[in-house]
């Protein structure tokens, strides 16, 4: 379209076809229209674009003219107006990927990693593999299961009664309950980052829970491959989802993506004293904490020469090397592991199935990756655990 008088006759067109639902020829005249110069940057055509082939079902075209929008409204200043759009693109991609990444996670959940002929356990049957390997108690109202700052020896099932979870600093009091068809989990974190208890649990009711050794579930976990990818799988689900939605660059990634990317971390293990990240390399990836204690050592100013090293600590449900998921970006860092830790690792490669659809995640790890160095070190709200889903279900799926 080379002439411009034509915009007013084609937008007419365009706005008659939306009225009477003639929404693949609107589309068509959406797209002629933005081939002009002129107008190729006005947002409410890009929307009406995108409105249109999603109604036609060409949700490929109607996210990627979305997602530019965002861009667009980020740029602009206009937080409220792109989570809005944001929104309605994690609906889009719900809508679109339910039946592959449910697929995918009903591979993950039946399926070991290593071997595809061996099967894990299901929720249900994990739960009566560790009940059975606990003992029964039960508390009376006012007594305490644990304090904060206890060290973590069991995991626990409270199948009956109200449990308050009593922390000095968490922003939201909560209390847990069991209801009938349900376990309720606690003292996994525990298990999963070996982690001094963060809270006080103190029983306001009756409650009758099960107690499994901590110790003993990890004996088991060498020797029994079927029930090792079954706590892996409740790793993934009730720890590393929880503590992604609460890092603020992915807290935004809908649940369906989001769990699938916290499939996508992979295992590692260093020894005290090894490094995870040296100053002179490149690492195509970005780490979770998960045991463990790490040294991140900088320089205060980028002239190493005149400034001092300092170091802080990286600890569980920290998120760092933001800068390894991006192209062409430097670091000027090292990384030691303090203790022997576990960290899980997601590759660039990975991590770019989710962020070439979404420009704005790009964006936002690129603004986070200009911050100073130890500031790039992300960290989880002190309550993310208590706000998760507790409730294992005890009817089988049918």
């Amino acid at each position: 379209m080379n002439d411009v008088e034509t915009l007013p006759s084609l937008l007419r067109q365009a706005r008659v076809a939306v009225a009477n639902h003639a929404y693949k020829d609107a589309e068509s005249l959406y797209a002629i229209i933005l081939k002009n110069t002129e107008i190729k940057d006005h947002l409410d055509l890009h929307m009406r674009h995108a409105f249109c082939a999603e109604k036609l079902g060409k949700n490929e075209l109607a996210l990627k003219s979305y997602q530019a929008i965002v861009v667009f409204y980020h740029e602009l200043g206009e937080v409220h107006q792109a989570e809005l759009l944001e929104q309605r693109i994690a609906a889009l991609y719900a809508e679109a990927e339910e039946e592959v990444i449910s697929d995918l996670a009903q591979a993950q959940t039946e399926t070991m990693f290593e071997n595809g002929d061996v099967v894990s356990l299901d929720d249900e049957t994990l739960v009566q593999e560790l009940c059975a390997m606990g003992t029964k108690h039960s508390l009376m109202p006012h007594e305490i299961l644990c304090e904060a700052g206890d060290i973590a020896e069991h995991l626990w099932f409270i199948n009956h009664g109200i449990v308050d979870i009593c922390e000095a600093d968490m922003a939201e009091k909560h209390a847990l309950e069991a209801t009938t068809g349900s376990w309720v989990l606690l003292g996994e974190l525990g298990l999963f980052t070996k982690q001094r208890r963060t809270a006080t649990l103190v029983a306001r009711t009756i409650v009758r829970y099960t107690a499994i050794k901590i110790e003993q579930i990890n004996q088991r976990r060498q020797s029994d491959t079927v029930f090792d990818n079954a706590i892996e799988r409740l790793l993934r689900e009730r720890w590393v989802e929880p503590v992604l939605k609460q890092h603020v660059v992915f807290e935004r990634i809908n649940d369906v993506d989001r769990k699938h990317l916290a499939h996508s971390f992979e295992r590692l293990s260093l020894k005290a004293g090894e490094v995870l990240i040296a100053e002179d390399e490149r690492y195509r990836g970005a780490y979770l904490l998960q045991s463990g204690c790490l040294f991140f050592t900088y320089h205060e100013t980028e002239n190493e020469a005149a400034s001092p090293t300092l170091v802080t600590g990286i600890h569980p449900g920290d998120l760092f090397h933001l800068r390894g998921l991006l192209r062409g970006f430097k670091h000027n860092y090292r990384i030691v592991a303090g203790t022997d830790v576990e960290v899980l690792y997601v590759s660039r490669e990975n991590f770019e199935t989710f962020s070439l659809r979404r420009p704005w995640l790009i964006q936002a790890m690129v603004r986070y990756s200009r911050r100073p160095a130890h500031l790039q070190v992300m960290h989880p709200y002190d309550d993310y655990l208590w706000q998760a889903n507790r409730n294992i279900k005890l009817r089988r799926a049918t």
